[in-house]
């Protein structure tokens, strides 16, 4: 946890929105993958010290989607919380993928960022 909190702290560093900062953090995490996996698979409630830092980590996650919805990145109808559970699922989707070597880093995180924001439609309705 402490790797991937480095990683987005890099990666946020003089960002110049809330959504670019999830976007980077996005970036910054899913290159991680082969060394970060094991997390999707761990029962935080188990430990109290990773519950406290996934804890954490949700309210800072909570605020930067709060943040991000003020600058137009998310459909104001979208509660909070489902925004928050798409992002960690789009992130965990994202290492399943690089894992199996179905898709680079990148190519992962591209998609998981488009499908957060502008879902899988390819911009035709």
């Amino acid at each position: 946890m402490d790797e991937l909190d480095t990683a987005v702290q890099g990666a946020v560093k003089d960002t110049p929105s809330w959504t670019a900062a999830l976007e980077r953090s996005l970036h910054a995490v899913v290159p991680l993958a082969n060394r970060s996996w094991f997390l999707s698979q761990e029962r935080a409630d188990q430990n109290p010290e990773i519950a406290a830092a996934l804890a954490a980590e949700r309210a800072e996650l909570t605020e930067a989607i709060d943040q991000a919805r003020k600058e137009g990145a998310f459909a104001p109808d979208a509660p909070t919380p489902w925004i928050a559970a798409a992002y960690d699922s789009l992130i965990y989707a994202a290492w399943e993928t690089v894992r199996r070597g179905e898709l680079t880093s990148k190519q992962a995180a591209d998609l998981a960022w488009r499908t957060l924001t502008q879902g899988l439609t390819g911009g035709t309705q």
